[in-house]
């Protein structure tokens, strides 16, 4: 057999190896059990922003993972649902006004990783069609709808 051949058999054999430790060490609890991917459990809540003295407003959205639905409607500034079932991905919603002009902010933190397991990230942003509004929106991966 040349010696290139045996030279090839051997390097797959090792990345076949290597493939399935990695993927044993991957789905395997520290006891040898097989490991179940965490269920998060979903948090719920919601915000309302009253518009204050502001007469337009600049608004930021930051999304890094989940599902975006912003329609118009509210009868204040912002009227808003959220469910979240990584507590780390809680949203936070901060609104200030100088010289009339409103400043709102809605954000999920920055967090490294991806959780592993069922976990889901759902916001439904109703804003008010009355005021001038600037819009900022940085979404990370998932969907974005606005009506």
């Amino acid at each position: 057999m040349n010696i290139n051949k045996i030279i090839l058999v051997l390097v797959v054999v090792t990345i076949i190896s290597f493939t399935i430790a990695v993927l044993i060490f991957h789905l395997t609890d520290y006891d040898g059990s097989v490991y179940k991917w965490p269920q998060h459990e979903l948090q719920t809540e919601s915000h309302q922003i009253n518009l204050s003295d502001a007469e337009s407003v600049r608004t930021e959205i930051n999304m890094g993972v989940g599902n975006l639905k912003i329609n118009g409607g509210a009868d204040e500034l912002l009227e808003s649902n959220f469910s979240y079932s990584v507590a780390s991905w809680k949203p936070v919603v901060e609104y200030t006004v100088n010289d009339g002009l409103g400043q709102l902010i809605i954000q999920q933190p920055k967090n490294r990783g991806t959780p592993r397991g069922n976990f889901s990230n759902e916001w439904y942003l109703y804003l008010n069609n009355n005021v001038p509004m600037d819009m900022n929106i940085d979404l990370g991966v998932g969907e974005a709808e606005s009506n």
